[in-house]
């Protein structure tokens, strides 16, 4: 699908971080399906989770007729074949609700699909409207807390697990403070200093490299063990006020993972591509 045909109007763009505006947007396909091989990696491990949403949202969306999911999942579905596995298994998870009644999941609803009995999911969420629509949607066994999502983590990073669990996070906030590109990094950092074995996963939108490459040195410095995953869907010289990509940072990476998930890049990268048939992955290993 190609800029020409999913186009909406600037004016049209709220002057806030909406979630629902946002919800289903090519970061949140790279997002989601990477989220989805990184929990059926770990669903295999023969031990008990600790899962933290550190940035929940509203846990699923009613699409709105424009959006930039028409740039995103709705692409993905027009363009891509299946037979990749893990956007696959992202597909077979959203794409019920979508066709039916144009609802997308967010993180919340799409990690339940995997916490078995043994597991806990902790989802952080400080907006008191959005957490209480979350709190309707989620497992009753979830709990849903108003805490700011990095002290939570940082709490929980902290905390003595249970003996033979794992804690996994996927924290993605909104990044609409810049010193937020110093701040969340710090949180993380501090986090695995406190759980070396933590699973982390880490996202973050794409307009320009600037921001971004000074926090990747952040966690260069501290010799965080992690792989950068870089997905580019319009070139960085096209300005605009949608997503050019988006990063995630996984923290304590699976080879199997990296591996499944950078051929998963490649057709949504075809299939999202908004000028032409360009798109870029980015691979960039930290650590030992």
């Amino acid at each position: 699908m190609t800029a020409k045909s999913s186009s909406y109007a600037k004016e049209s763009l709220p002057k806030e971080y909406l979630h629902s505006f946002h919800a289903g947007n090519v970061g949140d396909v790279w997002k989601h399906v990477v989220l989805l091989s990184v929990m059926q990696r770990l669903s295999e491990l023969s031990k008990p989770l600790r899962v933290l949403d550190c940035f929940a949202g509203a846990g699923g969306y009613h699409l709105q007729g424009t959006g930039e999911w028409t740039e995103g999942i709705g692409a993905l579905l027009r363009n891509v074949p299946s037979g990749d596995v893990a956007v696959d298994r992202y597909l077979e998870v959203v794409r019920p609700r979508f066709e039916k009644e144009r609802f997308y999941p967010g993180s919340p609803l799409l990690i339940q699909q995997f916490v078995q009995a043994d597991d806990s999911l902790c989802c952080f969420e400080t907006h008191a409207e959005t957490r209480e629509v979350l709190s309707r949607v989620v497992a009753s066994s979830t709990a849903v807390l108003g805490t700011d999502g990095l002290a939570g983590l940082q709490q929980e990073s902290r905390a003595e697990l249970e003996k033979g669990s794992l804690l996994f996070a996927l924290i993605d906030p909104p990044w609409v403070r810049k010193e937020d590109w110093q701040a969340v990094p710090k949180a993380i950092i501090e986090s695995w200093k406190a759980c070396p074995q933590a699973v982390l996963l880490l996202w973050y939108p794409i307009k320009s490299y600037t921001r971004i490459n000074a926090m990747i040195k952040m966690f260069q410095e501290a010799q965080v063990p992690a792989v950068v995953m870089d997905l580019l869907t319009t070139p960085l010289e096209h300005q605009r006020n949608r997503l050019n990509g988006s990063g995630l940072l996984l923290i304590n990476a699976d080879e199997e993972v990296v591996a499944e998930v950078s051929q998963a890049a490649t057709w949504i990268g075809r299939a999202c591509a908004t000028q032409g048939k360009y798109w870029s992955l980015r691979l960039t290993e930290l650590g030992t």
